[in-house]
């Protein structure tokens, strides 16, 4: 258990939404906002996957993090496509160990 104030995932969200309802009472928008401590989530994916599957995807991760209360405005979400020659698992490249993928 972390002290009142420490850096508790649930302090840091709380934080998270406390600076969200500031920004909007006092009428900046998030495009003012200083946001260091709001999720981001980086995601690697084969390359070629396409649009409607990211479209899928990051729905997905969103609604699963408004779930731990975080509003949907402050999560941002990156796809980065990774070609399967430059990924390797258990020593051998994925274009190697997935060729019909």
């Amino acid at each position: 258990m972390s002290k009142k104030g420490g850096k508790s995932p649930e302090n840091e969200t709380k934080q998270a939404r406390i600076l969200i309802q500031k920004s909007l009472i006092s009428g900046e928008g998030y495009s003012r906002m200083v946001v260091t401590d709001l999720p981001v989530v980086q995601v690697s994916v084969w390359a070629g996957m396409s649009k409607e599957n990211k479209k899928k995807l990051v729905e997905g991760i969103t609604r699963v993090i408004e779930e731990l209360g975080v509003p949907r405005e402050a999560i941002t979400i990156v796809i980065y496509e990774v070609p399967k020659t430059d990924w390797a698992s258990g020593g051998q490249l994925h274009s190697e160990k997935f060729p019909n993928r």
